[in-house]
């Protein structure tokens, strides 16, 4: 394989259902979006923006994102996962705004040529896919300096929620650090007793304020984590239900289809169905990558 400085992992072509679409997260390498048609939007690092046409969103590493959909027809997008090891390039890239209004189509071109080249199969895929995208982000870079129109137009919100003097009480602080531990831990067999000393505080002051500041108990709040892992590996991953059940701390597989049919009124299998006419690509085996 050559070295452009650039690696990508994998890339899609897809549709997100109206309400559907990535639930906030973030990864140790770079998710672009580009939006081919549809209407939503997209929260990156707090920042809310309204989704067009032809817009491209850049995430960088551990920059926490998501995807909403808002257009009765969907959302259709070209996602790539990428990684960077020229540190220049790498440092180049992030300073870019994370949404970006490119004049012309030449880039979406390219990025829809990727997945015609990706449903060939052809020899040296994957040189071909690094050297173009390569190519993208060097004129994405050459743009930066054209002063095209950015995120601020379209910034809708941030986060906002809390006082400064609320974020900063020991009590939300120690509330954050348990709903943290619970994503980090799914695997994990945890009771209220449990959170409770991690948060350092009695079973009934934690679950007290837990649910006035979180709007939900404890428990289901981790029940809730699970089941959204559960999704995105349905969606992104070629595990089977027994293997994701097993993933997001589940012992019985029935068990997890009933508590997710339960919550989100299909079953997995069938949440699953949904995603299958997606188009999706991978050039590399990561196992610490959530794959489409």
């Amino acid at each position: 394989m050559l070295d452009f400085g650039v690696n990508v992992i994998w890339f899609s072509k897809e549709s997100y259902r109206i309400g559907l679409g990535l639930q906030p997260h973030k990864h140790s390498y770079y998710h672009y979006i580009y939006v081919l048609s549809g209407t939503g939007k997209i929260t990156v690092a707090g920042n809310e923006y309204i989704v067009q046409e032809n817009d491209f969103y850049l995430t960088h590493q551990g920059i926490t994102h998501g995807l909403e959909t808002k257009s009765k027809d969907g959302m259709r997008v070209i996602e790539i996962k990428f990684e960077v090891n020229n540190e220049e390039l790498a440092s180049n890239l992030n300073r870019l705004p994370h949404q970006i209004r490119l004049p012309g189509l030449d880039i979406r071109h390219k990025l829809e040529n990727f997945i015609h080249e990706g449903m060939k199969k052809e020899p040296y895929l994957e040189d071909f896919i690094n050297l173009q995208f390569t190519e993208i982000l060097l004129s994405l870079l050459r743009q930066k300096s054209n002063n095209f129109n950015t995120q601020r137009s379209n910034v809708i919100g941030t986060n906002g929620g809390n006082t400064a003097a609320d974020k900063n009480s020991p009590d939300i602080k120690s509330l954050h650090h348990v709903a943290e531990y619970m994503k980090n831990n799914l695997t994990m067999d945890l009771d209220l007793e449990d959170l409770a000393k991690i948060a350092n505080m009695s079973k009934y002051h934690f679950c007290r304020r837990f649910k006035k500041h979180y709007g939900t108990t404890p428990m289901k709040h981790f029940t809730a984590l699970r089941i959204s892992k559960a999704k995105e590996l349905l969606m992104y991953s070629d595990l089977n239900i027994s293997q994701i059940a097993y993933s997001v701390g589940f012992s019985d597989p029935g068990y997890f289809s009933r508590v997710f049919n339960q919550k989100e009124s299909i079953t997995p299998i069938e949440y699953a169905k949904k995603y299958e006419p997606n188009l999706y690509f991978y050039l590399k085996d990561r196992k610490d990558i959530v794959y489409k």
